[in-house]
């Protein structure tokens, strides 16, 4: 189990169920809340999600960046990265160090942020070490994490977008950049 400090993500390779079980154990997540998954780019996706070409200019958007995208899995995916109606949801993270160790990894990863469930995100390596630290086989410190608003989390469901929760980028902005896409086709 690895966490990158300034991402605040304790993660998995998606290749080993064993390690994505652990994140569970490690911070007391409920069982039937799936995890998300990070990628390293839009093309890692071809091999976990049915990606229709109409949504790729919504990626290209706010990607990389906080935006999280629900979609039916193409591939059979750990059952703990699945939501209802066999659905992932995927994220490109905006920072090069976690790209790169998710690259290494196969170009995705579970993961979630680095803390007990229903605990405070943990800005710095000390505070996950404090924490969830004696439980992780590694720790990388890339420094101060930004701290504040979670990815915004929208479901794809044909060519309708379904808030699931706003956060960093506003559903307005998401909207808006949806419109464009739907109405230049």
């Amino acid at each position: 189990m690895l966490s990158t400090r300034r991402a605040r993500k304790p993660a998995a390779s998606l290749a080993h169920p064993a390690a994505i079980e652990r994140i569970y154990e490690i911070k007391g997540r409920p069982e039937g809340q799936p995890l998300p998954v990070l990628v390293s780019s839009i093309d890692a996706l071809s091999h976990l999600v049915h990606l229709d070409d109409a949504i790729v200019p919504l990626l290209d958007a706010f990607w990389p960046g906080p935006l999280t995208v629900v979609l039916p899995a193409a591939t059979r995916l750990p059952s703990h990265v699945l939501g209802p109606g066999n659905r992932v949801g995927v994220r490109l993270p905006n920072h090069y160090i976690a790209i790169e160790i998710i690259e290494k990894a196969g170009g995705a990863v579970a993961c979630t942020s680095a803390n007990r469930s229903g605990a405070p995100a943990s800005a710095t390596a000390q505070a996950v070490a404090e924490t969830i630290g004696p439980d992780l086989d590694l720790i990388l410190d890339g420094g101060v994490a930004p701290v504040g608003v979670a990815s915004t989390v929208v479901a794809i469901d044909g060519l309708t977008p379904r808030f699931i929760r706003e956060g960093a980028i506003s559903m307005v902005d998401v909207i808006r950049n949806w419109d464009e896409v739907v109405s230049s086709k």
